[in-house]
């Protein structure tokens, strides 16, 4: 129960500048041997696509969890959060409460459990953590892997308020330009750089580039090639070279907000304040009246 305290102090958004920040936060990230031990009040969680892929193999005990309870389409946007009713509803289902630790793999290289846990933030709830290294990293610490389905969950309860300060809108964005500009906040691009500089716009982009001021920090490069993450220090570099510095805001952002999920994750996980933009680059290349940046940032 280590992470309730450390995270209940994580106030997310650049509305709550006076709020503590410690200078990391690493109970959001559990590895295999720690979860092996055992963790006071877990309940772990497979997030994936299919169904298909927690029967292929999964954590014993684990839950399946569909991405689709975190990310799906609204108003033609496609892996927007849910309504938070319906969020908080799929988590009780697999037996989260209150006082859970939610430890949090899946598919996508992670990218399903971070879009978890931006979720868990959503809906106030402080227990969410992801598995390093995800089933892969489980399976090289010579732990079993199971393909029976957990027995039924009893239903939790979560009564936590929604925290809206985690998720920023087009607007929020739009209103940060000149501060990122200035080098006063941060926007963080996930994307693979050749989308970021519109080489290769992605699917459903109408103009293609990124938003002006946005750094690129494709997700995939705060990974060590075993798909753990890569050293704090090494973290803390990167994102500041970016911009993403204590003290100021942050907003990640991606195509859709899934790659965007693992920036927040990281960003997190360094004691920063930030706030994802869900709609992403997909909603804001749509609105012809906010501006596009292509090629590499000047």
């Amino acid at each position: 129960m280590r992470v309730l305290l450390a995270l209940a102090l994580v106030a997310l958004g650049g509305c709550a500048a006076t709020a503590p920040r410690p200078a990391a936060s690493p109970d959001l990230v559990v590895s295999a041997a720690e979860l092996a031990d055992g963790i006071e009040g877990a309940v772990v969680v497979h997030v994936a696509r299919e169904r298909a892929d927690y029967d292929a193999g999964h954590v014993p005990g684990a839950r399946f969890l569909p991405l689709s309870a975190v990310a799906a389409e609204r108003g033609g946007v496609p892996n927007m959060l849910p309504p938070l009713a319906e969020v908080r509803a799929a988590f009780q289902a697999v037996g989260v409460s209150d006082g859970s630790r939610v430890v949090l793999y899946g598919d996508l290289g992670g990218l399903s459990a971070a879009r978890a846990l931006y979720a868990l933030d959503a809906i106030g709830h402080p227990g969410g953590a992801v598995l390093d290294g995800g089933l892969a990293a489980w399976q090289r610490a010579g732990q079993p892997v199971s393909t029976d389905a957990a027995p039924p969950a009893r239903a939790g309860s979560i009564t936590t308020a929604p925290d809206p300060r985690v998720t920023a809108t087009a607007s929020d964005v739009r209103a940060l330009l000149d501060d990122a500009a200035a080098g006063r906040a941060a926007l963080v691009d996930a994307r693979p750089f050749e989308q970021y500089t519109g080489a290769t716009p992605g699917g459903g982009v109408t103009r293609p580039g990124h938003v002006p001021g946005a750094a690129s920090l494709f997700w995939e490069e705060d990974l060590r090639p075993d798909g753990t993450l890569r050293s704090l220090d090494e973290l803390r570099a990167r994102y500041a070279e970016a911009g993403a510095v204590p003290g100021e805001p942050v907003v990640t952002y991606c195509r859709t907000g899934v790659q965007a999920s693992h920036a927040y994750l990281v960003a997190r996980l360094l004691g920063l304040q930030p706030r994802l933009y869900d709609g992403s680059f997909f909603e804001w290349s749509t609105q012809t009246d906010y501006p596009v940046q292509p090629g590499p940032q000047p």
